[in-house]
Formats: C-alpha cells, structure tokens, sequence
C-alpha cells in the first residue's frame, strides 16, 4: 500500500482510454483544474520536448477524487520531475475529497525514492483556494506572482473592461483604433505566430518555445475549444498576434508577438480588449496571466494596469542529488531543457561557476 494512502482510495497511473475519460470529467468537475491539468495540454508538452508522463490519479470505488500530474525528463545527472513542467504550467494536485491528498503525497514520495532520480519540483496552483497537499518537508522554496484580471463574478456579472483598466492602457486601446488596427480571429495564423515569437524573443534576449510547440498546436488541442489566435491588421497586413488558451471559465494568455517595425501601432492593447469582451460573451470569467518573477517588475506593471489582481505561490523543490547544485545555468537549462531543476541562486549559494 501507498504511504499514507486510505484504505478506500487507491491510486493509480492514468493507463487508459477509460482513465482519460474519467480524469477529463473529474477536471471539469474540479474548480482549481487549469488548462495546464488537461491531457490536450499534456500532448502538446510531449510533442514539444524530450520528456514522459506521470499522471497519478486517486480512485474511491468508480470515481476519480484526486489526481496529480507529473513529467519525468532524463539528462546526465538522472531524472528530474516536474507538476508541471514547460515555462512555468501550474501543476500541484487536485482533489475533490481531502482523502486523496495523502494517498496522493505518498505516491509522490515513491517517485521520489527512485534511485535515478535528481530533483523534483511542484509549482503550486494559484487557484486552489484551499490547498490540501502539505509540501513543506521541500528542500527549497522559489516564490512567484500569479496576476489574473477578474472579468466577471461568480453570479456571473461582468465587469466593465474599460472603467477597471489603467487609463494607459485605454490610452493604448485609442491609439491602435486611431491608426485604423483591426482585430480579428485568425486560427490559422500559427506561421506567423511562430515567425513573430522568434523576431521578438532574439530582440531581447528571451528563450524561444522550440518549432515543435508551433507544430503541435493545431495536432493536439482543438481550435475554439482549446485555443484561440487573435491577428492585428493595418490594411489588411498582420502586424501582431495573441495565442489565448481556452478551459472552462479561464482564457490564459500565452503569447502575444508584434511584427518587426510595428511597434508603435500598440497592436497587443486592442486584442487583449477584444479577447477579454469575447471572453466575457462567452461565460469565462477569468483572464489569466501566469506567473511573473519578483524581479520583472516591468512585466508586473504591464498586467497590473490591466486591472490584474494577485497572489503569491511557489515552487516547491525536492533535491535528491546534490550534484544539481554544482552545475551551472547553462549546463542545467543544456541538459533540462524546459524543466525546472533547481533556482538559480540556490546555484550561487552553492558556489556554482559563473
């Protein structure tokens, strides 16, 4: 039996056809779950790097009352486990009966027994207001701010977009109208998404999502179910674009791009407003920024004038092998790519090599 594991619950590694259809209702029967959980989500992580899943999900009798997702990647110093992996994706498990919290920390310790492996990392969930798992006996602690803008209430009352913005970001909105930028849904703009990501990520020094992440978009989630590409004109021409993912009541903005020379049109403010009321017409009711490092604060003030309230939550790291902490950046970003391993300053601390 599973450390910890109740009597009743059994837990179990999704296996089967059967096992998705019943995770996939138990995640829609779930508040906290995000599109990170969802097995669409799941197949785009494995097409776009090298790793394997394991998702753990706890049963009492038929029914799916807990689960917690995990991605394994292998590299030179072992394996190293994320829930979840992928430019920060929330993982943590997910439960609708506190008797699946511990059955499911134990099958998480069982994980972690294995001789292979390096370190594991949970990214806590934002959105579980009442979190059951206790990770606390973690080796390390990173901290991040999770910013999302309200766009309509529980009872289902919206909220007035352009009275709660920043006045910039009106002033943003007015100027793109004034230079006649038009927006319109175009799913199939996945080429020019990718070109533009690659332009603005090498103009400031970011890390680019990898080809395979353009290539398996349109194979793994579902256009309007799972996703959706926003496309700024001025006379016809693309000059910029937004990736949104869509889950239930959330739209998680993913990517915004601006064409090379197209700047100054200010073509990121009009999506997102556009986004925002297609998002409030259709019953979502948050929009859902991700998680912002503590030092971007320039990142930070541009969702904060969005009217995006927050919340901290953490990485939760368990190291197993303490040869994680003698690399160096680059060799851990080299060898995991796409997959936290430890902090960075933790590898200062420890005397790492710049």
């Amino acid at each position: 039996m599973i450390e910890g594991q109740d009597r009743e619950v059994a837990v179990r590694p999704l296996a089967t056809a059967a096992d998705a259809s019943a995770y996939s209702r138990f995640l829609d029967q779930c508040p906290a779950a995000t599109v990170y959980h969802s097995l669409p989500y799941r197949d785009l992580v494995l097409r776009s790097t090298p790793c394997e899943a394991r998702y753990a999900l706890a049963w009492r009798g038929q029914d799916v009352i807990g689960a917690l997702p995990l991605m394994a990647a292998d590299g030179p110093l072992g394996t190293v486990i994320n829930s979840l992996p992928f430019f920060g994706s929330h993982g943590d498990l997910l439960t609708t009966d506190d008797r699946a919290a511990p059955a499911l920390q134990g099958w998480f310790r069982e994980q972690l027994r294995d001789d292979g492996v390096a370190a594991a990392t949970i990214v806590t969930n934002p959105f579980d207001d009442a979190p059951k798992a206790d990770w606390s006996e973690a080796s390390l602690v990173d901290e991040r701010i999770a910013q999302w803008t309200v766009l309509a209430r529980e009872n289902g009352d919206r909220i007035d977009i352009h009275s709660a913005i920043d006045g910039s970001a009106r002033r943003n909105v007015a100027k793109a109208l004034a230079d006649f930028v038009s927006v319109e849904v175009d799913n199939s703009a996945v080429d020019f998404l990718a070109d533009c990501h690659k332009h603005n990520m090498a103009g400031i020094g970011g890390r680019c999502k990898p080809e395979a992440f353009f290539a398996a978009l349109p194979i793994t989630m579902v256009p309007e179910r799972d996703y959706r590409i926003y496309v700024a004109k001025v006379d016809g021409k693309p000059i910029g674009a937004l990736l949104v993912f869509l889950f239930k009541h959330f739209v998680e903005y993913i990517m915004p791009v601006t064409a090379p020379g197209n700047r100054e049109h200010q073509p990121t403010a009009p999506i997102i407003y556009r986004a925002m009321q297609d998002a409030q017409s259709e019953g979502r009711r948050i929009w859902n920024w991700g998680g912002t490092w503590t030092s971007q604060t320039g990142v930070y003030r541009f969702k904060k004038k969005w009217a995006a309230t927050e919340k901290r939550y953490s990485y939760r790291i368990f190291v197993r092998d303490d040869r994680v902490l003698g690399q160096t950046a680059e060799t851990l970003t080299a060898a995991y790519p796409y997959f936290f391993v430890v902090p960075f300053s933790a590898l200062a601390q420890a005397g790492a090599a710049e």
